[in-house]
């Protein structure tokens, strides 16, 4: 039918999954959120017109700055593809 679509989106956001995992995905989003901001205001960002708005001049600018080493993500992302490729619904 026409409607098809529509009725599975919002059946999607009604399941009861989305309601079981929301407040895990309002905090890693809410987390991403203040670290980007954070990064904005002591690091500097460019703005969509290319221009580059400095941040917090401090000598401890480099230690305020929040990051995560990307070697974890990279060494974990192989066995998490074959996992998601080859699960079973058991």
């Amino acid at each position: 039918s026409d409607t098809r679509l529509f009725d599975n989106l919002r059946k999607t956001i009604k399941s009861g999954v989305v309601r079981a995992i929301l407040l895990e995905v309002y905090t890693a989003t809410a987390i991403a959120a203040f670290v980007c901001c954070w990064n904005a205001l002591i690091g500097g960002y460019v703005d969509f017109s290319g221009i580059a708005h400095s941040g917090y001049n401090s000598p401890l600018q480099p230690y305020l700055l929040l990051s995560l080493p990307s070697l974890p993500f990279t060494l974990s992302s192989s066995s998490l593809g074959l996992l998601l490729v080859f699960r079973t619904n058991a």
